[in-house]
This record gives structure tokens, sequence and C-alpha cells, in this order.
């Protein structure tokens, strides 16, 4: 069943993405009627290369393996997304762990925190969450723990996606 939702999700992020590209490309000839090109993509996507054990407070889930990252807005040492243009940005986040507890992790911009994600005690667990923002050049988005001991999978299970809209 979770594979199944995965799945899903994977499936709506790619239809969301083109449908994207088709609103970037009408909003910036409708307010820039001199622009021939437009304005370059900005989507990525990563997962977790190792199981993270023992998180802390505030730490920050660095997702290394990225998978795909037009406009090289993901820093993959560091975990953080840097907002290279105002815009309405859609973000998404499935995480997976095996800790028999309840855990909490944040999705935030500029650590103001923008969704959570929530384990509650069963082994093996999933929790994913999407957000759309709107936000202003220069902001940093990442995903932390909330709180200390703090675990997570590895693979494609455990995953940070994001892209631009629109720049409307």
């Amino acid at each position: 069943m979770l594979l199944e939702e995965k799945h899903r999700a994977d499936k709506l992020i790619q239809q969301l993405e083109k449908s994207s590209v088709k609103r970037r490309h009408n909003c910036h000839k409708a307010h820039d009627q001199t622009q021939t090109n437009v304005a370059t993509s900005v989507t990525f996507s990563a997962f977790l290369a190792r199981d993270l054990d023992n998180l802390g407070p505030d730490q920050t889930v660095i997702f290394e393996n990225v998978t795909l990252n037009d406009g090289n807005a993901y820093n993959p040492l560091l975990g953080t997304f840097h907002v290279p243009r105002a815009g309405m940005y859609f973000f998404t986040v499935t995480l997976q762990s095996f800790q028999k507890r309840r855990q909490w992790f944040t999705l935030s911009a500029d650590r103001q925190m923008q969704t959570e994600l929530l384990f509650y005690p069963s082994g093996h667990q999933m929790a994913t969450n999407t957000a759309v923002l709107r936000l202003n050049e220069g902001q940093i988005v990442r995903v932390a723990a909330s709180e200390k001991g703090v675990s997570l999978q590895n693979g494609y299970t455990s995953k940070f996606s994001g892209f631009l809209m629109n720049e409307c």
C-alpha cells in the first residue's frame, strides 16, 4: 500500500511539473512581451543516501542523492533549497522511519515552520506532506528534525522535492 501511495505521489509531481511549465510560460508572456526566452527551470528532487540516526532538534535532514537539480537551487551538501527567484513554489517531503516512537519533522522557510510530518509509534512507517509557498529570492527552505533522537531510513522512500510553479 505504501508503494502505491509513493507511485501516486510521484505521478502527481510529474503532472504538476508539466502544468507549471505551461503556466510559467504564459505568465512570462503576459508580463514581459519583450522577453524572448522562458526563464530557466527551477526543479529539484533528492533522496537520502544512508540511514540517519539520532538527529538532534532543528538538525537539517541532508538528502545527498540528487536525481534532478535544474537551476542548481538545491544544495546537497547542506540539504537546503535556496530560492533563486521570487514566486510560488511547490514542495513535497516523504520520510520513512524505522523507530517505534513518535517523531516530528518540519519543512521550513527561513526557519519558520510551514508544515509538519509526524510519525506515531508503529515500526516501519512513512509520512508525507506538501506545501505551496510564496517565497522571495534568497530564502532558504529545508527539512529538519523537531526533537532529539529521531531517525530516518535511506533510499527512495525518504525524499525532498520541489519546483517553481510561477513567478507571478
